[in-house]
């Protein structure tokens, strides 16, 4: 792996989550997400369950080993629902990690309150992620913060979701923009700035492809060839929205989905693109 001039990007097949895995050259590695579960209470609401740990332990921390993953450059927690920061207190506990990037939002879930107990004690470096933060995984790939930025987004469907990480990152000629749940609102807040630093030839799509993101607009900047939607099977929420994936047939990207082709990866030498499912 430290000899691969490629660049790989996997979205690790985590059900109805996200956890995305980049590899660039010189054996530098970055997790976005953990992976982690939410459920659905007998009341109605969301919570996150306490299976972050099974995912970690029998899903994430396998695929790492088996890619010689050994030490990560930078872990960053998109927003703190379960779905997405559930694995990463096993994952940060056993991994070695240089930087945390966080969004840095108030929330009362276990998971990620367990997953900031883990980063002070093993005193790991925590950045709060906000637009213009920058940074690189070795001297082939950048990654800059787009989102989220302050004043915050209020008043929306999800705040927590609409100030999730959105990252675009650059190897040779391709770009990957990986959006958490981020939603319509934070879409426009994204196109607002001109949109020149929104095309990307990879998309991880916002929010599970749910209705709440992915609009027409957004979608038309980026203009991806490849779409990467995280789900599980039959998940509950109905997630990818045929909105969602209408839109993304409009721009001609090719759509690939966690719950349909299991785990998801992209490799790239800076020009083309190679995409590879498990194929359930």
């Amino acid at each position: 792996a430290r000899f691969d001039r490629n660049i790989h990007l996997d979205a690790i097949d985590v059900g109805q989550a996200d956890c995305i895995l980049i590899r660039a050259p010189g054996g530098h590695a970055m997790l976005v997400d953990g992976g982690g579960r939410l459920e659905r209470t007998s009341f109605g609401t969301v919570v996150a369950a306490p299976l972050g740990d099974r995912v970690a332990t029998r899903t994430v921390m396998p695929f790492l080993l088996r890619h010689w993953v050994l030490h990560l450059d930078a872990v960053v927690l998109t927003h703190p629902h379960g779905d997405h920061v559930g694995g990463t207190p096993v994952i940060l506990s056993r991994e070695r990690v240089d930087t945390v990037y966080d969004s840095a939002q108030l929330y009362s879930g276990p998971a990620y309150h367990r997953t900031l107990e883990v980063i002070r004690e093993r005193h790991i470096r925590w950045i709060r992620a906000q637009r213009g933060v920058a940074f690189d995984l070795g001297p082939t790939t950048h990654v800059q913060v787009l989102a989220p930025e302050l004043p915050l987004i209020t008043g929306t469907s999800s705040d927590i979701n609409n100030n999730s990480v959105v990252l675009r990152m650059t190897f040779g000629h391709v770009a990957m923009l990986l959006t958490g749940d981020a939603q319509s609102e934070a879409e426009a807040r994204l196109l607002s700035h001109g949109g020149a630093d929104l095309r990307a030839d990879i998309l991880k799509v916002g929010h599970h492809g749910s209705a709440y993101s992915s609009t027409p607009e957004f979608l038309a900047v980026v203009h991806p060839k490849i779409a990467i939607i995280s789900c599980g099977l039959h998940n509950v929420f109905g997630h990818p929205s045929p909105r969602t994936l209408e839109a993304l047939r409009t721009i001609d990207a090719k759509v690939f989905r966690t719950d349909i082709d299991g785990g998801v990866s992209v490799v790239s030498d800076g020009l083309g693109l190679r995409t590879t499912a498990e194929r359930r």
